[in-house]
């Protein structure tokens, strides 16, 4: 992993339930964790294989591996909110180094 390429701070948000007033169950978000990451587009390849899977995935995101991080989490990063679309892969299974699939929210 070259640390010098994590360049952009994202927030972690999560998933909790909550019962309101009337017993019906609402998702809030609630910060998890922050970390430095690198954000890249899917490649034109990359795209074109996850049209034909019917995948939405639009970014990749690279980061330092944290434990914790689900798909069911979403990432905050300058004004911009993403959705974690598949697990999180852990490169090599040495717990160096994250890869998170995202779909951009516009």
């Amino acid at each position: 992993m070259n640390a010098g390429k994590l360049k952009r701070r994202a927030v972690f948000l999560r998933p909790v339930k909550t019962e309101n007033r009337l017993k019906e169950i609402e998702t809030q978000w609630e910060v998890s964790t922050q970390a430095i990451v690198r954000l890249s587009p899917m490649s034109s390849k990359e795209y074109f294989a996850n049209v034909q899977a019917k995948a939405s995935i639009t970014h990749k995101i690279v980061m330092r591996y944290q434990p914790g991080i689900t798909a069911l989490m979403k990432v905050m990063m300058d004004g911009r909110h993403f959705e974690v679309m598949a697990p999180p892969i852990d490169v090599s299974d040495r717990h160096r180094e994250l890869i998170l699939l995202v779909k951009e929210h516009v």
